[in-house]
């Protein structure tokens, strides 16, 4: 009994190391902050790089493709033109829906209160 009465703090923390304590104890506090900054990251990324990549035109049901490509000496493959523009739209899609999937589970709670009380505010 003694040696746990010895081991009772006899004055109260001081800030620095209540936090250090506070963050010794929520660890996952942490990781759910740097989870849903990559989720961030990931859906920003799949948006710039739909924004920023050219896209092929499509005209009367094809692709046109730019006089640039066709005025060089190489041979212009228009089947890997469209399997390229296919393949960014379709990463894009993925970076975008599933980060935008995982941010709401992120922020699930968030989410259910704030729809709950506008959805008892309308009754």
């Amino acid at each position: 009994m003694t040696s746990f009465i010895s081991n009772v703090r006899k004055r109260p923390l001081s800030l620095n190391e209540g936090m250090a304590l506070s963050r010794k104890y929520q660890p996952c506090a942490r990781r759910r902050r740097i989870a849903a900054a990559l989720l961030w990251a990931a859906f920003s990324l799949g948006l710039v790089i739909d924004v920023c990549v050219p896209h092929l035109k499509v005209r009367d049901g094809g692709f046109v493709i730019p006089a640039t490509l066709t005025s060089g000496k190489t041979e212009v493959r228009p089947d890997q033109l469209v399997a390229r523009e296919k393949t960014i739209q379709l990463l894009c899609c993925l970076l975008t829906v599933t980060s935008t999937l995982g941010l709401g589970a992120c922020y699930r709670n968030a989410l259910s209160t704030s729809t709950q009380s506008r959805y008892s505010s309308n009754r």
